[in-house]
């Protein structure tokens, strides 16, 4: 038996006013409004901060035929400021799309910028929103094809301040990091890669069989 859809028809809103707080790198938008309840009636007026910027794209680099990622760390304020003793994050390339760019485009430039690396192949993964609850940004997000250099080690933009140390590991050995990587969006991309390899998706190695012979 199907279950039934979570929202058989949409909710309405009601926006009342939109106020810009602070205007900087990130905006700061206040938002008076009201949406409607499951019961079909209304909510109060609510007063809703939101972190209104630019959405990003995330790439995960693996070369399919080591079997083996490419992760990029590097310094984070978000942690400093939430008082983390060491603010350095293990993740995935990443980075702002600009208007000029597709998110494909930005995925690409970004894994050149942090890794060094041209992708050879890049699919799409999925579109997330990581902090809906407080922010409007959405993470396109992909699997890139690479070789592996042995002799990458630093990447990242001199003129952007970025300091970026490259990780190769096997995907497996990543896996059992979970715990140490910096967004979910990482440990969400290397548990979508491992199960695509598990069920035998075409063009990757499929360890699932390897394993059996």
């Amino acid at each position: 038996m199907t279950s039934p859809p979570i929202l058989p028809q949409p909710l309405q809103t009601d926006l009342i006013s939109k106020t810009v707080r602070f205007d900087g790198f990130y905006r700061l938008v206040e938002y008076q409004l009201r949406h409607q309840l499951y019961d079909g009636s209304w909510s109060p007026v609510l007063s809703r901060e939101v972190l209104q910027t630019l959405d990003s794209a995330a790439v995960l680099l693996f070369d399919p035929h080591l079997e083996q990622v490419i992760l990029v760390e590097q310094f984070r304020s978000g942690h400093f400021a939430h008082g983390d003793q060491a603010p350095w994050s293990l993740e995935i390339v990443a980075g702002r799309i600009p208007a000029d760019q597709s998110p494909a485009d930005t995925a690409r430039r970004e894994a050149l910028e942090e890794a060094g690396v041209q992708i050879a192949d890049l699919k799409e993964i999925g579109i997330w929103a990581p902090s809906p609850g407080q922010a409007s940004e959405r993470v396109h997000v992909y699997l890139g094809l690479v070789a592996l250099d042995p002799g990458m080690g630093h990447g990242g933009l001199v003129h952007e301040h970025e300091d970026i140390r490259i990780v190769r590991m096997g995907l497996q050995d990543a896996l059992a990091q979970l715990d140490r990587m910096g967004s979910l969006v990482t440990a969400t991309a290397l548990i979508w890669l491992d199960r695509e390899i598990l069920k035998g998706a075409p063009g990757y190695r499929d360890r699932g069989q390897r394993n059996k012979e």
